[in-house]
């Protein structure tokens, strides 16, 4: 019988499944399909597609679903291939990786800069 009390968390970032499902795509290796899947996963595969939108002059990545289409099997195959990767992972040395402590300069988000003759949207009255 398994030991129930020994559970190791282990958190999957959906967006770097999918760039690494696509990528994987892209390159046509490292990835095989079974002959017996119906032509609809290959459209559910295809669901997403990544786009670059700016937020104050910050370019963010985001997966946006493609109209008219699901998109449960790029979830499924990142997510797989997520699992896939733990089987043959130390969960140990993840664990003492997820428990250590970040340095102050790792945890200090970048100070935007903000240039002259620009005006913030907070800013307030009449600019002379």
């Amino acid at each position: 019988m398994p030991d129930l009390t020994c559970q190791h968390l282990i958190i999957v970032a959906a967006d770097v499944g999918k760039a690494q499902v696509m990528n994987r795509l892209e390159h046509g290796t490292s990835i095989r399909f079974s002959a017996d899947l119906p032509l609809h996963f290959y459209e559910m595969l295809m669901g997403e597609r990544l786009t670059v939108t700016y937020s104050r002059g910050v370019p963010m990545k985001r997966w946006v679903p493609v109209p008219g289409r699901r998109n449960e099997g790029l979830d499924c195959v990142s997510y797989g291939l997520a699992a896939r990767a733990m089987v043959n992972g130390n969960a140990d040395r993840r664990a003492a990786e997820l428990s250590s402590p970040v340095t102050q300069a790792e945890r200090k988000p970048a100070t935007p800069v903000r240039r002259e003759g620009r005006r913030s949207l907070l800013d307030k009255g009449p600019r002379y």
